[in-house]
């Protein structure tokens, strides 16, 4: 039903794109911090920081875009932003290390939530939207594996982040 809409799968890329985003800060965010030097138990506060600006992403970005029907511009600002909060990790000192996993976890929680809103406002048909929903998470359980798949095997080639 979904497979030949071209909508549902840039939706289920974003989707993808976002979840990769989690599990490879979840999988490489603690032994990239421990190669910086922080101990184990900072790398481990890290994912508990990125966690909980993650929920205030979820709750607060529907409630931001709930003005307009149309949330594909906060979609894409939320996926956009993605790759200039991961160029911080490397690029910024470890003095603001905690800003920019704080707000990787707010974008993270963004785009998790904006997705099934897009998704569920053009639906109106509860089984539809079940459909949809159960499509876009077997898109982004693809997308996720094969990401991190190639993100460790670019890890183990090169030696570094």
């Amino acid at each position: 039903m979904f497979f030949s809409n071209p909508r549902v799968w840039l939706l289920a890329v974003c989707f993808g794109q976002a979840n990769a985003g989690y599990a490879f800060m979840i999988a490489f965010l603690p032994i990239y911090t421990r190669g910086l030097g922080w101990n184990a138990g900072s790398s481990g506060k890290l994912i508990g920081i990125m966690t909980i600006f993650q929920m205030i992403g979820v709750l607060g970005m529907p409630v931001l875009s709930s003005t307009r029907l149309d949330r594909s511009l906060w979609l894409l600002f939320a996926v956009g932003i993605q790759v200039v909060r991961f160029a911080g990790l490397i690029l910024m000192p470890a003095s603001v290390f905690v800003l920019w996993v704080a707000m990787i976890g707010c974008g993270l929680g963004a785009c998790f939530s904006l997705t099934f809103a897009v998704a569920l406002d053009h639906l109106t048909a509860p089984r539809l939207a079940r459909a949809l929903t159960a499509f876009l998470q077997g898109i982004d359980f693809i997308i996720t594996a094969i990401i991190l798949y190639f993100a460790g095997l670019l890890r183990e080639w090169s030696g570094s982040f």
